[in-house]
């Protein structure tokens, strides 16, 4: 194992307990089964690897003989699969960071059934879908509905070739205050996912699809992450549900819409933890146009109060509309049993706040805005008291890396050591080389440096362009050698050229490259561990909390 992310597959009888001679080579990403025990669906990717081919494999078959049954040829296009909570079709989603094209695949009319366009792509124009009864419910950003609004399409239509947005008809009306992320149709009801007033929700419709019938779940928590579960049974009478907050581990729940029960059905167990010994909060930092920015605070009861700054971590991503949520994180109570506030930076360019956080004011010509919101979330720290310069660590991963480089150019003075994971900080000679993978696609996030105004907006911010002669702190980055999304000498040359230009004396730049794993680190949870462990020293040693015990 590489960590390059593509794979071999092999089957087994689980009756037999026997391994048959199929075997699929060059696999990225998931494989689904077709309406039958024989037909397997599966993808490929180009040459800068980016998934592009659906194939259909019939087991007993050479793959030699497989089907393709789609070609995206649009680079800025990624290809996706996945079956409907239903069961019955199989969708291809062509998609790039702006636009979405799906295709259905009715399975129970045979393996050899055709492709059919939902909706063909259109610039801007975004949906997803899934199926119930005679229906396809779909969300989508059509008539600029930002936050997406639901609506549905007959099933004939589709097949027909006549499923087009015209043909599609409000079942929820627009809510700019309800970002709508996912749904899943169940045979009585129906489950949708999004975010409201920064956090994530869950609401449930009944059967009628009549918007009235439209509840938000509660919990009791002010800060936490809910996301709906695995549910395998369309029919089932419960929605499974995963809930967690900063003190709570990962629960799976079961929400039954008829009586309006909530039942827990599992809990993570977390050996020694005591979910009482924690607080959590959630604070606002004023950002230099005056938007308000927020982060969730988790410390010890009692650390906030006491005397003097605190050592403190700041955890910042912002980008893609990724979303960094006030979920449980076993790997963050060493720091906290040790007096530490763990903070995480809700800055834009991610989507806490809705699609508009991240498409209006956190990409392309507003990018900047990540990275002075997160050194805006830095200074409110210290402004307020609860840390200082000197015990202020920050971390950021692969763009996320990026965040760490940018505000270490930016405001280097504000902190005591940086966590930089597989960073992405040669940005004007990835996004200026398409044959490095993933890059054309990327161009949807940032920018097309063809363009002057994209290129020069770009240069002003990326971090192994803007490295100069300054007080950097103790840095460490790490890396992967197999790494598809960040090339291994993006964090190398970073690490030399800081290296290189660092004022600071007593500061180090440490580079720890491992050689065997890709972007996600190791596979092996143990090793994981470890790795974590040694990234955790690294940042208790520079802040002064090296040796010190965790507290009771």
């Amino acid at each position: 194992f590489s960590g390059d992310e593509t794979y071999t597959v092999v089957f087994k009888d689980l009756v037999a307990g026997t391994e048959l001679p199929d075997t699929l080579e060059g696999v990225c990403g998931s494989v689904e089964w077709g309406g039958d025990s024989k037909t397997v669906y599966y993808r490929t990717e180009d040459d800068a690897k980016r998934p592009w081919k659906l194939w259909r494999h019939t087991l007993g078959e050479s793959q030699d003989k497989d089907v393709c049954l789609f070609t995206e040829m649009d680079e800025l296009f990624n290809l996706n699969h996945g079956k409907t909570t239903s069961g019955r079709f199989l969708i291809a989603d062509a998609s790039s960071t702006e636009t979405s094209e799906l295709h259905a695949i009715d399975l129970e009319a045979g393996p050899e059934a055709q492709m059919v366009v939902v909706q063909p792509r259109e610039f801007g124009l975004r949906y997803d879908l899934d199926h119930v009864g005679e229906n396809f419910l779909v969300w989508t950003n059509k008539d600029e509905a930002v936050e997406n609004k639901l609506m549905r399409v007959p099933v004939s239509s589709v097949l027909a070739g006549q499923g087009g947005q015209s043909s599609w008809t409000e079942v929820l009306p627009y809510d700019p205050t309800m970002h709508i992320e996912g749904v899943i149709a169940m045979a009585d009801f129906v489950g949708i996912e999004g975010r409201q007033a920064g956090l994530t929700q869950i609401w449930v419709l009944d059967g009628s699809l009549e918007a009235s019938s439209l509840q938000r779940l509660s919990f009791e928590e002010e800060l936490y992450e809910v996301e709906i579960g695995t549910n395998r049974e369309p029919g089932a009478r419960q929605l499974r549900i995963e809930y967690c907050s900063l003190t709570t581990p990962r629960t799976a729940m079961e929400f039954e819409p008829a009586s309006g029960k909530m039942e827990r059905v599992w809990r993570q167990e977390v050996p020694g933890l005591d979910p009482s010994k924690y607080e959590c909060r959630r604070i606002f930092a004023e950002a230099a146009d005056g938007e308000s920015i927020p982060m969730s605070v988790v410390c010890l009861k009692g650390v906030l109060d006491a005397e003097g700054p605190r050592p403190c971590m700041l955890y910042g991503y912002g980008s893609y509309g990724i979303c960094i949520d006030p979920g449980f994180d076993p790997h963050i109570l060493p720091y906290l049993d040790r007096g530490m506030v763990y903070v995480l930076a809700n800055i834009r360019g991610g989507g806490e706040m809705g699609r508009h956080w991240y498409e209006e004011q956190g990409k392309y010509l507003t990018k900047r805005n990540t990275f002075l919101d997160f050194v805006a979330c830095a200074e409110h720290l210290i402004e307020e008291g609860i840390t200082a310069p000197d015990r202020l660590a920050i971390e950021g991963r692969s763009a996320g890396g990026l965040l760490v480089g940018a505000v270490l150019n930016m405001r280097p003075d504000l902190f005591r050591v940086a966590v930089a994971g597989v960073p992405f900080v040669d940005v004007m000679n990835s996004m200026c080389d398409p044959s490095i993978p993933l890059t054309t696609g990327e161009w949807e996030e940032w920018g097309n440096p063809n363009e002057w105004k994209y290129f020069d907006y770009m240069l002003s911010y990326s971090p192994y362009d803007n490295v100069r002669e300054l007080p950097y702190p103790d840095i460490l980055i790490t890396a992967g050698l197999f790494d598809p999304r960040v090339a291994y000498w993006e964090p190398a040359k970073w690490a030399s050229k800081l290296r290189t230009n660092s004022t600071n004396p007593r500061a180090k730049v440490l580079l720890k490259m491992d050689l065997e794993v890709g972007h996600f680190s190791a596979s092996d949870r143990y090793r994981y561990k470890k790795e974590k462990a040694f990234e955790q020293a690294v940042v208790l040693e520079k802040l002064g909390l090296a040796g010190a015990p965790p507290q009771a």
